[in-house]
């Protein structure tokens, strides 16, 4: 199924598409108790070839923002004068962070977000994303990922780097 979809005009087919792989929005009060589902915004850093592609011909940093759903992620972003948004389930979602930088890995799509105008990453985002996520996990991994998120939320967790991709 399809991940990246071209959204700059309202068409009902990828909204369903979108919703299908994802689920809907949440609901007024739903983000009122979660005190919002949208992240600060980031600079991309470095994308699979196929994003990279896209970018190349585009001048300037590219930022994005990440919105949550109830079954999966969205980000948003801009080439030129068209919206696009990368839809991640949680199921298949894998985030790694270290230092200031996000990795976001699901399927063929691999993406490292940087806080935008060196702002520090905000943690709480982070630690929704993370439980979010668990409740999409076998019951046995929840505790591994349950312990994270606490740690997480106490000190900045490191990562091994990733290196950058050279092209």
């Amino acid at each position: 199924m399809n991940q990246l979809f071209k959204v700059s005009y309202k068409d009902r087919v990828i909204e369903a598409e979108i919703k299908q792989l994802i689920g809907g929005k949440f609901n007024l009060l739903e983000r009122f108790k979660m005190k919002g589902v949208g992240s600060q915004r980031f600079t991309v850093e470095g994308a699979n070839r196929e994003l990279s592609d896209l970018w190349k011909q585009q001048t300037g940093p590219q930022f994005t923002n990440i919105e949550m759903r109830k079954e999966g992620i969205l980000l948003w972003f801009r080439f030129k004068i068209e919206n696009y948004v990368l839809a991640f389930p949680y199921s298949r979602l894998n985030v790694y962070k270290n230092n200031n930088v996000l990795t976001l890995i699901s399927g063929k799509w691999t993406i490292r977000l940087k806080a935008a105008n060196n702002i520090p990453l905000k943690m709480e985002f982070v630690r929704k994303l993370f439980e979010k996520k668990n409740e999409f996990l076998p019951v046995e991994q929840q505790d591994y990922y349950g312990d994270f998120i606490e740690s997480a939320a106490d000190q900045s967790i490191s990562l091994p780097k990733i290196p950058k991709r050279e092209d």
